[in-house]
């Protein structure tokens, strides 16, 4: 699952440069693919990079 998370966020990343977006909305997709993959994966890293 986390290969294909990382597929569609790439797939996503392209699209978004493609059609010209902004920097900001290039992070929020990234942050979103990211967040689904934290979710699905139970793990969580603190400020200090260590496992929650």
């Amino acid at each position: 699952m986390r290969r294909t998370l990382a597929a569609l966020s790439d797939i996503r990343q392209l699209q978004l440069t493609k059609a010209k977006a902004n920097d900001k909305r290039l992070a929020e997709a990234r942050d979103m693919y990211r967040a689904f993959d934290d979710a699905l994966s139970g793990l969580r890293l603190d400020e200090a990079g260590m496992f929650d």
